[in-house]
């Protein structure tokens, strides 16, 4: 067991953490709520995301924990010829190795420039595969 002493912002996120990752634990605090109390004009809450990734459910991809496309190390889904990016995909985390999701500006706008890369390397036909995600819609040049 894992016990954190602090129920603030800090506190409650290591908390998080590592009861996600199947560690029970215990959080102390000594005031009489966790988290202090706010005194702000304006409070910005982030709640997370979940991608609408229907059009890829409906396509077949492999999707992962509450709904973001599968992909491995080089964002290609289960798919053959398809790539994914940005908030819509499952990232694996460099340090626990599991499953996590990449809502972010940053990893994302890399992620664009890295699948780019890679589709420069392929002939047209698999590009138009790779945009109509089955290969079946003709592709004109």
């Amino acid at each position: 067991m894992k016990v954190i002493v602090a129920g603030g912002f800090i506190g409650l996120e290591v908390a998080e953490n590592l009861l996600s990752a199947g560690v029970k634990t215990t959080l102390l605090e000594f005031a009489d709520h966790v988290m202090p109390p706010l005194d702000a004009d304006i409070v910005v809450m982030g709640v997370g995301v979940t991608p609408d990734t229907q059009l890829a459910k409906d396509a077949g991809l492999k999707l992962g924990l509450r709904g973001p496309i599968v992909v491995d190390k080089h964002l290609r889904t289960s798919a053959p010829h398809v790539w994914a990016v940005g908030d819509a995909i499952q990232l694996t985390n460099a340090v626990s190795g599991l499953p996590v999701l990449g809502a972010l500006a940053g990893p994302a706008n890399k992620q664009g420039r890295i699948s780019a890369h890679l589709l420069h390397r392929l002939t047209a036909t698999e590009i138009c595969w790779a945009a109509f995600l089955d290969g079946e819609v003709p592709c004109y040049s």
